[in-house]
């Protein structure tokens, strides 16, 4: 799998993502949008996995985008429930991906994201039913601000979005705060995950809550990959 560089601009604030985009095939297919592109390239190693499983014929063919973390400090800003930053994904970096592979179809995508951007692919499920109805929320930081994901959830029409919500049995920390900014974690990512759960599933969304023995580390997240991909993309 041969990746392309690109970056991608906001249409609506003054910044730039870097991208890697690995091109789909020549007929009509979907798009796996990848927050926290590095970690997923570089740590969690997932390329050779998707690379399996579509030669094996378990998912289907698709175009992949792998979307940079820009730092820090700006996960800490687009990935905590941002519109501007869903609008950004959703519109922005579907749209360019769009006019590097004309195959791609308009809507039913798949996004990913693990830990804080596992919350943002969750937000921007919920913003964007039809562009993505299917949400890979490893370890999701929902954490943050529980309230105001609810109330947005149980704002929005209900939806069949699938949403695969994993959480580690270790992962019991609460009352800390993530640097660099101070990001204050209240409750535990257990704690928040099981909200989330209650609140898509109230919503209509279809959600496969997975349990892991471990805490917040890249191998579990590699080790569920490919099962949590099938369960998202089957038919039926």
């Amino acid at each position: 799998m041969l990746a392309e560089e690109m970056s991608i601009k906001s249409t609506e604030r003054e910044y730039v993502r870097s991208a890697w985009l690995i091109e789909g095939p020549k007929t009509d297919h979907s798009l796996c949008v990848l927050l926290d592109g590095e970690v997923y390239r570089d740590s969690v190693h997932v390329l050779p996995i998707f690379s399996t499983l579509m030669q094996r014929g378990s998912i289907p063919p698709m175009t992949l985008v792998f979307v940079s973390h820009g730092g820090a400090a700006a996960r800490h800003s687009d990935y905590v429930c941002d519109p501007q930053f869903a609008r950004f994904i959703a519109e922005d970096v579907v749209s360019r991906a769009r006019a590097r592979v004309p195959s791609l179809s308009a809507e039913r995508h798949l996004i990913c994201g693990l830990s804080l951007s596992g919350l943002a692919a969750a937000h921007i499920a919920l913003l964007y039913p039809t562009r993505f109805p299917a949400a890979l929320c490893q370890s999701g930081s929902f954490w943050f601000e529980p309230d105001a994901f609810a109330r947005l959830a149980q704002q929005r029409p209900p939806v069949k979005t699938r949403f695969w919500l994993s959480v580690g049995d270790e992962e019991t920390d609460a009352n800390v705060s993530h640097p660099p900014t101070g990001l204050f974690q209240g409750i535990s990512q257990i704690a928040g995950v099981e909200r989330a759960r209650a609140v898509l599933d109230g919503n209509g969304g279809e959600v496969n809550r997975h349990r892991y023995r471990g805490g917040h580390t890249f191998e579990h997240w590699r080790a569920e990959f490919s099962d949590a991909l099938q369960w998202l993309l089957r038919t039926g």
